[in-house]
């Protein structure tokens, strides 16, 4: 029983820690921000004007464009990880949950950065070549994403994991 008082203090410095070095970045930021905040003022985080020519600059159009983005990966990343997370925890044979598990891992641990640069290299080229292909593949994947073949299955399995109380 001695371990847990030492394990529990240990834990305490290490997330005070953490809360200290993000204030200290927080303030180093804004010290650091200080010169353009006193040249452009506040009215730069709403300004959609972007002129360096007459020195006039606003981050509006940027923040905007980052909010949507991340809200929209969102919107398309969030689904698909439920369902994939439901059909490997209850739907998936259990042969095929270890390596299909694998595959979800391996994808994850791949940076975001190898996947936006294989869509400027790779998909954009082909996006340009191949608009009509393009249309008609989404068209036949909204198809395949319209037709469940197993709506009840995926309803009662969520629903037994939900009443389950263990």
């Amino acid at each position: 029983m001695k371990l847990l008082p030492k394990l529990l203090a240990a834990t305490s410095i290490f997330a005070a820690t953490a809360i200290l070095l993000l204030a200290a970045m927080a303030l180093v930021m804004f010290r650091e921000s200080l010169p353009a905040i006193r040249a452009f003022g506040w009215r730069f985080l709403v300004n959609v004007d972007w002129d360096p020519v007459q020195d006039v600059y606003g981050s509006l159009p940027y923040i905007y464009g980052t909010l949507v983005s991340s809200l929209l990966a969102l919107a398309l990343a969030v689904p698909v990880a439920l369902g994939i997370a439901i059909y490997l925890a209850e739907l998936a044979p259990a042969w095929l949950r270890r390596p299909l598990g694998f595959l979800v891992e391996l994808l994850a641990a791949i940076p975001s950065v190898i996947y936006g640069l294989w869509g400027v290299f790779v998909l954009a080229p082909w996006l340009l070549c191949e608009p009509d292909a393009i249309l008609e593949g989404v068209g036949r994947v909204c198809d395949l994403l319209a037709v469940t073949p197993d709506r009840e299955g995926i309803i009662d399995a969520v629903d037994d994991w939900l009443e389950d109380p263990a």
